[in-house]
């Protein structure tokens, strides 16, 4: 494994840690009763196209979503590691 991949892996276990960590907050748990109420709306007020077709637009805008919270969250490391650079604190 080269030293990119091993940063990759890093990277992932770490986010995979604060979603993880996420998932036992109050906020997630509110979100997640809300995505049920809402789903269940979805299911009482569309037709069965409706319904098909908007769970495969959820589903890619939570896919576009879950990417740009990884892209985010490894540029705020790679950020984190800029400024204790300039800071002195690291080499």
């Amino acid at each position: 494994m080269n030293q990119v991949d091993c940063w990759n892996r890093f990277l992932d276990n770490l986010f995979a840690g604060g979603v993880e960590r996420y998932h036992c907050t109050q906020e997630y748990a509110y979100r997640h009763r809300r995505e049920k109420q809402l789903s269940q709306i979805m299911r009482d007020n569309l037709t069965e196209d409706e319904k098909q077709c908007m769970d495969e637009i959820l589903l890619e805008l939570g896919e576009h979503t879950k990417r740009d919270a990884e892209l985010i969250y490894r540029q705020g490391f790679q950020d984190c590691v800029w400024i204790l650079r300039q800071l002195g604190i690291l080499a």
